[in-house]
């Protein structure tokens, strides 16, 4: 049996158990078996949130996941089969062409009959339905004359066909005659206007979808529906396959490629239609922040860099998850796909986060680490996101994440003297002081308490393990006094790879700087934290492991830690 199948069947028996009218509306002769077209139903308005809410349940049964939930005129879902099967099911209350008002659910559903195992609407209303779907489409394609066709022999007595169409579009003749008339969809297109403003309740009813579209509207602009991606590195083919992958989520029609962000506009109007829109930058462009728009919904907004070794990294900015795959657009439409999947399932951290400070010296592994810990939490539901932050955490609004640098970095090897030098070290460890507390407040406790994980590479232990590349020249015991105000981590990861390795990862750092901060980081105090020391010279995912499992059973044992 297919998942699609499934899901269906599974989805009717919960209608039909739960007592929820309903009917698939159209394209039900292949319904089961065809996964390239969506599923529509109708239902009453007041049974739409138990309609959706069953489907939602079924898929749970069949083990397909919930990956996009949007309000158009329609409500919509999408589900997953964890693979690359989607099904999507659209549910419509009533049947109007843009706010104009066609026919109640109540009419229909009234005569709706069984067919396959489920309902689908009587054959005069089907009629009416596919008609609508024309002028949503502006032409009488010729699946659907076909279809009418087939209603046409089906539905002998046109007395009734010419009642329907007069109610709703207003014109009193048998449509069905009329397929082959090329101007037939500008003729419903003008009697549905006329028809409407001529009577008083349809007019009414207008007013009402209006207001509905209004607010619809609002919602739409808080928290646009579409996807917004920032792309680095990757080839325009790989985006196109990216989006032909995405496209039953975001249709082709309504995206957008941006290339560098000259277009905002167009970019904007895209995430409001629903579509994916792209930036893509060139890998010698590489940003390594990704920066936050105010206007973006970060629930919906990703990147990727791509390396010239074919490996890509995969990033959710809302959440900071992260995915290493060396297929671009699989691996990164099942990031996103997992990534949507978790933000719109009801399970929820019931505890506090963890804030780690990972300490070692420069090419102990820590940058790897924090990316492999950023892979697991997009599958953990022990943790609701991530933060990384490179050194020390700031206020502002962008987001770093534990990317690959590429190749040595060049570092601060002069050593200032004097009582200037030491008073402007002071001054800048005060400043930074001030940022991180900010940053506590802002950002970082809040994201503790909702149960996410927080990680920075050294943080203010870097002042004592290597204070030159910190510009830091003042007395060791002013940084015993002010970092006493730093908001202390919870766990510290100590990596320790033996010489052979330093040397081999990070040729900036001689031979004798690797002993002095080795003996340095030998003396160092983490008074108040849980310390995690691992062994760095082996696989990163192992040690990410380990370290998941080390928090978890000290959670189970403290609960209030």
């Amino acid at each position: 049996m297919s998942s699609r199948r499934a899901l269906l069947e599974a989805c009717f028996r919960y209608f039909d158990r739960q007592q929820i009218p309903y009917c698939v509306q159209r394209n039900y002769a292949e319904l089961f078996d065809d996964p390239t077209s969506d599923v529509d139903l109708l239902t009453l308005p007041g049974r739409v949130d138990d309609l959706l809410t069953g489907c939602i349940i079924a898929a749970e049964q069949v083990g397909q996941r919930l990956v996009q939930k949007t309000r158009f005129v329609n409500h919509s879902l999408v589900f997953w089969d964890g693979t690359s099967g989607f099904v999507r099911i659209d549910v419509d209350v009533s049947k109007r062409w843009h706010r104009y008002p066609l026919l109640r659910a109540e009419e229909i559903l009234r005569e709706r009959r069984r067919q396959n195992g489920f309902d689908v609407p009587s054959p005069r209303h089907e009629c009416v339905i596919v008609l609508i779907q024309a002028l949503w489409q502006g032409q009488l394609s010729d699946r659907y004359a076909a279809r009418l066709q087939e209603l046409k022999r089906e539905r002998a007595d046109s007395t009734e066909l010419i009642a329907i169409f007069e109610a709703a579009f207003g014109i009193r003749e048998n449509l069905l005659d009329k397929l082959s008339d090329p101007m037939l969809v500008q003729r419903l297109r003008c009697a549905v206007r006329r028809n409407t403003f001529l009577r008083p309740t349809r007019a009414a009813r207008l007013i009402g979808h209006g207001f509905e579209d209004l607010a619809r509207l609002y919602q739409r602009l808080k928290a646009p529906p579409g996807l917004a991606l920032r792309s680095i590195g990757a080839a325009e083919a790989q985006l196109l396959e990216l989006r032909h992958r995405l496209a039953v989520l975001f249709p082709l029609k309504k995206g957008f490629d941006a290339g560098k962000p000259t277009q905002p506009g167009k970019f904007r109007k895209a995430l409001f239609k629903g579509g994916l829109a792209i930036e893509s930058w060139p890998s010698s462009d590489r940003p390594a922040p990704i920066i936050r728009r105010r206007w973006l919904n970060l629930n919906r907004s990703f990147a990727v860099l791509r390396e010239a070794n074919g490996i890509s990294h995969c990033m959710h900015v809302a959440t900071g998850a992260m995915a290493t795959t060396d297929n671009f657009a699989d691996g990164l439409a099942d990031f996103i796909c997992r990534t949507l999947a978790k933000s719109l399932s009801d399970q929820r951290p019931s505890g506090r986060g963890a804030f780690l400070a990972l300490v070692g010296l420069d090419g102990s592994g820590k940058t790897t680490l924090a990316r492999n810990l950023a892979h697991r939490v997009t599958s953990d539901a022990r943790f609701a996101g991530v933060r990384y932050f490179h050194w020390l955490p700031t206020p502002g609004q962008t987001v770093e994440f534990p990317l690959p640098e590429p190749g040595n970095q060049p570092r601060n090897r002069k050593q200032q003297r004097g009582v200037w030098a030491a008073m402007l070290s002071i001054l800048r460890l005060l400043k930074n002081l001030i940022r991180v507390r900010l940053a506590w407040w802002r950002s970082l406790r809040p994201l503790l308490r909702r149960g996410g994980l927080v990680m920075l590479d050294r943080y203010y232990f870097n002042y004592y393990l290597d204070p030159v590349s910190v510009k830091f020249f003042a007395s060791k015991r002013w940084l015993d006094q002010l970092c006493r105000f730093f908001p202390r981590p919870d766990y510290v990861i100590l990596l320790r790879p033996p010489m052979e390795v330093l040397t081999r990862r990070k040729q900036e750092l001689s031979a004798a700087e690797i002993i002095q901060q080795n003996t340095q980081l030998e003396g160092m105090r983490f008074d108040g934290a849980h310390i995690i020391e691992v062994d760095a010279t082996q696989a990163s995912e192992k040690i990410a492991d380990y370290i998941l499992d080390t928090i978890r059973t000290s959670t189970e044992r403290h609960p209030s830690a």
